[in-house]
């Protein structure tokens, strides 16, 4: 709840001003539009939270060998780095940024095979 109202507020424009503690030391959201903007801000913060949830769920499972806790750990790690916004072109800045300012081509560049 705390997530969903303080996105509200960004959005509205009555955020705190202080940066939020999760993803600090995550590489993938070191781009300023991740902390500035409130939409790019708001996807971080509920991905890290439904990932951590997820992760979370999985270390606390039991009836679990440690061999099946260790596949069932590196196959949910593996779902969620995929399922993070940096990998899509529409919710990462700076892939956009990057189409903008070489006109496309960096875009036609990636597609090229």
């Amino acid at each position: 709840m705390d997530t969903w109202n303080e996105a509200w507020q960004r959005l509205c424009g009555l955020a705190r001003p202080e940066p939020a503690a999760s993803g600090g030391a995550d590489k993938r959201f070191a781009a300023p539009e991740w902390q500035g903007h409130p939409i790019y801000r708001t996807l971080k913060e509920f991905y890290l939270l439904a990932s951590d949830w997820l992760l979370r769920q999985a270390s606390e499972a039991e009836d679990l060998s440690p061999a099946e806790q260790q596949h069932l750990d590196f196959h949910l790690r593996q779902f969620v780095d995929a399922m993070s916004p940096t990998l899509l072109l529409v919710s990462n800045p700076v892939a956009l940024r990057r189409v903008v300012e070489t006109g496309g081509a960096s875009l036609m560049e990636g597609t090229r095979i």
